[in-house]
């Protein structure tokens, strides 16, 4: 058989065939396949086919597989056996084989892969001498499709070792695939992989030890600190900037700061010289932002995000230089502020002079002058104590600031996220304009690259958060910043999305804009729900989830006192706003609504003023009554009375006590009873000038509430058509099962008002003997006839 295109095609066609699900076509395709591979060039024709790119790759894959079984059913040749492979074939296959099994796809080169241990068990090492040298110089390609290729390989070659019988002949091959492969696969571990080594790892914990012992045994420690900095020194002039090493050189660091801490070292750092070394030869180059520090920077934010601002518990190089550098400040500040300050300089002045080919120098710059000027901090306030040797504000306006101002947002993003920082970390310092007239330039940056966006985000929440953007300032700048952040977090499908920072800065955001944030809440509250719905089947990230729910309850909640505010001025629809703000109230509580609840107040009784009706009297009793029984009594008149002075009692004797009867409704009238019964038993305020004059009538109204049916008396108000209320074309209306009020009682802990009035009387008399019976005197013999026999009903005594 020749190697040529018709019988490629020929071989083609029957390797497709064999695919074929109907085995009339697929068995004769077989058996003509198995009687033809006698024939020279059969092999050698089914390596071509694979070789070639333009076949399908099922038909490859299918070669491959009639490549793999030929050599296995006909490569070993039994003692006085026929050999069913030409000897040119052999050789052929041999030369071939390797390179090709390495450049094919690897469902192709699994297969070959068992071709290559199955020739190898007969004819390596001795007729086979070129497969590990061959396989060797693929070493250097770098490829790891290729390097694989030949681990997987030298695996399947290699692991017969595991359970041959001892010999003579064994030994000489092991001692020739030692010598011929041990080195270059050492050599390839050595160059590829980046953990650190059982030596390294031992040296990290020697000066993790050291530096605890440096910390916690000063006096014992004392006489070996000398040569510990020593040796730790030599480590580090020793190390280069490869990833392996980075937890030997942060603990390394570490121990330096921790003996630079103790005075009773002092003498080992005192020397200017010994400074300037520090700073040269070990501070500097283990700050500088390194390839792999760009590969996390681009490649893995959220991790970068952890380790740079988190106070993460995995040390870098570059935090474990800062601290000593903070510790060496504290202890030697003029030294230190001289001889670091002249190294921030040259990085500076080199960085104006060559541009963004220096950014790095710059980089390291901003993360020395954080680190010398820093004194004192807190995770609310960042930095609160600086150095009164560094101008942080100088510098702020000198090299922080114009980063950000740079037309080009995308330009030097590790610059970018260095400026953002240093203004996040001296917030509390830095002046206020200068922060509030940042924040455009902050909200620019929120949507460009991960790092970026991330600091961006949370330095806009911190300003916010410590009051130094308030709502006035925020104000303008709304629109855009929140359709950034929300643009940032995109298609939240994705968990990688979930970025905590942003959702705070949308909460912070929101929640500081309060009744302005309204205009946006109409795009805003689709995108929360959405969101809502994916991490409600993924909760994947808790922080994420948390303040997502937060901003729920903060845009829920304005939204939703928006909507009350519609309903309440609407004579029509005003009831349905009063069920909404108590349902809001009981589902809330009073610390998230208490930011609102004057507001609400002050929109009731304006109402009340501009256009009374019956119906918006029996709601604004009910609901006061359920807002005493919820929050308290006292409570309530305070409230009332800081709307405006004495309005509560206003409203007791011109709304209450006439108007109570006409509340209908069970539940409306349940929470006006239990509300009248606080009024009297549990507020103060009911027994002083100028309520307690209103006292015993309230008592007589509450009677009346309990013992005779309800007034239906109307205002003349009441039958007013609005607007909005004229007939014209109307949708057809379908109550929403989901959205159905429930039957829930809110006070259903009271199943009794009367038994309610008559425990909690009792209550007050066991608390203050000889207060009620005054007021008692008081009522009509019908209203104290019906008292008393609450009182009876329910054993209760007044004293």
């Amino acid at each position: 058989m020749e190697v040529n295109a018709d019988n490629l095609a020929t071989l083609a066609n029957y390797l497709q065939q064999t695919l074929n699900p109907d085995p009339n076509l697929r068995r004769p395709a077989e058996k003509f396949l198995e009687s033809i591979e006698v024939n020279q060039n059969y092999a050698i024709l089914l390596l071509h086919l694979i070789d070639k790119e333009d076949v399908e790759l099922a038909v490859r894959i299918a070669a491959a597989i009639a490549f793999k079984n030929y050599i296995k059913r006909n490569w070993p040749v039994e003692e006085d056996g026929d050999d069913r492979i030409h000897a040119s074939d052999r050789n052929t296959i041999k030369t071939l084989i390797v390179s090709l099994m390495l450049k094919s796809p690897e469902s192709i080169q699994r297969q070959f892969s068992v071709a290559v241990t199955c020739i190898g068990l007969y004819d390596f090492p001795q007729k086979w001498p070129s497969l590990l040298p061959e396989l060797v110089d693929k070493f250097a390609t770098g490829d790891f499709h290729v390097i694989n290729g030949i681990l997987r390989t030298a695996h399947s070659l290699f692991k017969r070792y595991r359970y041959e019988f001892k010999s003579q002949r064994l030994w000489e091959e092991i001692k020739h695939v030692l010598d011929n492969f041990a080195k270059p696969l050492t050599d390839l571990f050595v160059a590829s992989t980046e953990q650190p080594g059982v030596l390294e790892q031992l040296r990290t914990e020697v000066c993790e030890c050291a530096a605890l012992y440096a910390l916690k045994y000063e006096e014992e420690f004392a006489p070996h600190a000398s040569s510990f900095v020593v040796a730790v020194w030599t480590v580090l002039l020793s190390t280069n900037a490869e990833q392996r090493y980075d937890s030997l050189v942060s603990n390394a660091l570490t121990f330096l700061a921790k003996v630079a801490e103790k005075n009773c070292y002092k003498s080992l750092f005192e020397d200017p010289g010994t400074l300037s070394s520090i700073c040269e030869k070990v501070v500097i180059p283990n700050m500088e932002f390194r390839e792999s520090d760009m590969e996390l920077f681009e490649d893995n934010p959220e991790e970068y995000v952890r380790r740079d601002i988190e106070g993460s518990d995995v040390n870098t190089r570059r935090t474990a230089a800062c601290d000593l550098v903070h510790t060496l400040a504290l202890n030697y500040e003029d030294r230190m502020m001289n001889i670091f300050g002249q190294y921030v300089q040259l990085m500076l002045q080199k960085y104006n002079a060559e541009g963004a080919s220096c950014w790095r120098g710059k980089d390291a710059a901003m993360y020395l002058v954080t680190s010398l000027a820093s004194r004192g901090s807190t995770q609310a306030s960042g930095v609160t104590k600086a150095s009164p040797l560094v101008d942080i504000n100088q510098f702020a306006a000198n090299h922080v600031v114009p980063e950000l101002q740079r037309p080009d947002i995308n330009e030097l993003p590790v610059l970018k996220a260095d400026a953002i920082k240093y203004l996040m970390t001296f917030r509390s310092l830095l002046p206020k304009q200068l922060l509030i007239n940042s924040l455009p330039l902050l909200i620019q940056h929120v949507n460009t690259c991960g790092v970026v966006s991330t600091y961006a985000a949370c330095c806009i929440e911190k300003l916010i958060a410590a009051g130094i953007v308030g709502g006035d300032a925020l104000t303008p700048h709304a629109g855009p910043l929140l359709s950034k952040l929300f643009a940032v977090l995109g298609d939240v499908s994705d968990p990688a999305r979930h970025n905590e920072y942003v959702m705070k800065a949308i909460l912070r955001t929101l929640s500081s804009l309060q009744a302005a944030a309204l205009p946006y809440l109409g795009e805003a509250l689709p995108k929360l729900a959405h969101m809502l719905a994916v991490v409600s089947k993924n909760p994947c990230k808790p922080h994420f989830n948390h303040y997502l729910f937060e901003t729920l309850s903060v845009v829920r909640l304005n939204a939703m006192l928006g909507v009350f505010q519609k309903l309440i001025a609407s004579k029509t629809n005003d009831h349905e706003g009063f069920y909404l703000v108590q349902t809001m109230l009981y589902k809330f509580g009073g610390p998230v609504m208490q930011p609102y609840l004057k507001q609400i107040m002050m929109l009731l009784f304006q109402r009340l003023s501009s256009s009374k009706t019956t119906k918006f009297i029996r709601g604004l009793i009910a609901f006061l009554g359920f807002y005493a029984a919820h929050m308290g009594a006292d409570s309530l008149v305070e409230l009332i009375d800081s709307v405006q002075t004495n309005l509560f009692a206003m409203y007791v004797e011109r709304i209450l006590l006439p108007d109570l009867q006409k509340v209908t409704g069970s539940l409306e009238r349940k929470a006006a009873a239990i509300g009248c019964v606080r009024l009297l038993a549990d507020c103060q305020r009911m027994r002083v000038n100028p309520l307690a004059r209103y006292w015993t009538p309230l008592l007589q109204a509450l009677i009346s509430l309990f013992e005779l049916p309800a007034d239906e008396y109307s205002l003349p108000d009441d039958h007013f058509v609005e607007v909005d209320d004229t007939p014209g074309y109307e949708a057809q209306y379908a109550q929403l099962t989901c959205a159905r009020k429930t039957s829930e009682d809110p006070l259903g802990s009271i199943e009794d008002p009367k038994r309610f009035l008559a425990e909690r009387l009792g209550a007050l008399s066991a608390v203050a003997p000889g207060i009620l019976p005054p007021l008692l005197s008081q009522l009509d013999d019908s209203h104290c006839k019906v008292l008393n026999n609450y009182l009876s009903v329910y054993s209760v005594q007044i004293c």
